[in-house]
């Protein structure tokens, strides 16, 4: 483990911690949570940055990866932990565990990505969950989900030998059709919501994007801080979001 990404990682932790006294302050008074949301992406952007750095140097380093991966992702489960816990209803509740899980694959996907896309899939079938408990979808919002997985499902066939193994193939259909759910099944949701999955959905793209035509290192970097602008979207809706009591 390198000395200088251990200090990175320790230089995270601390902005983290303050972060989180920072966040104490700003509910006691009532204040805009937009400069904590600007210092926790703060955190992410210059751990995204070094991360992909390090890769460019090192990339069969998967252990400093990993823990840069961990640094990276922890301010985003921290703000939407903290919220939480001052909120403690099942909508927030679910989208922690989920986000949790999405810090998970985003180490894991760095050795297996077939192992990423599994976590990364439960994580979006908690969000539909979530999402399905507090409005249930009505028939043409099925019916959309229907046709544009089904639409994707034809597309990733006619690519089908670029995709490579069986497996991963199925897994690559499963993944989109329960991404597609999140964007679909969250209309009708706060908009805050909606635009959570919408730009976790867009940082997806912009992965396959990446992994396909071999992109630039600064395109690599804006998809990995896409994906945890929408991380810290969904802790902004655990704090913004307000639900009857009947939903605690």
């Amino acid at each position: 483990m390198k000395f200088s990404i251990v200090m990175v990682c320790a230089a995270s932790l601390a902005a983290v911690i303050l972060a989180w006294n920072f966040t104490d302050r700003i509910y006691e008074k009532r204040k805009s949570p937009i400069p904590l949301y600007l210092f926790y992406f703060l955190i992410c952007a210059v751990d995204t940055v070094v991360l992909r750095l390090f890769q460019e140097k090192y990339p069969a380093d998967i252990l400093n990866a990993g823990l840069l991966k961990f640094s990276a992702s922890l301010p985003c489960v921290t703000y939407a932990l903290h919220n939480y816990l001052y909120e403690k209803n099942r909508f927030s509740r679910l989208i922690v565990i989920a986000m949790f899980i999405a810090m998970a694959a985003d180490i894991a996907i760095n050795s297996s990505v077939a192992a990423g896309a599994v976590l990364f899939g439960i994580c979006h079938i908690l969000f539909v969950i979530a999402f399905i408990r507090e409005k249930l979808p009505v028939r043409r919002e099925v019916l959309i989900w229907l046709v544009l997985s089904v639409t994707a499902g034809i597309l990733l066939t006619l690519i089908r030998d670029r995709i490579g193994s069986t497996m991963l193939y199925l897994t690559a259909v499963c993944y989109i059709a329960i991404l597609i759910s999140t964007c679909v099944f969250s209309f009708r949701m706060p908009r805050i919501i909606w635009l959570s999955a919408m730009v976790f959905a867009l940082s997806d793209i912009m992965l396959v994007g990446n992994n396909a035509f071999n992109e630039s290192l600064i395109m690599r970097i804006a998809a990995l801080l896409v994906y945890y602008v929408s991380l810290l979207m969904y802790g902004t809706a655990i704090q913004t979001t307000v639900y009857p009591e009947e939903y605690r």
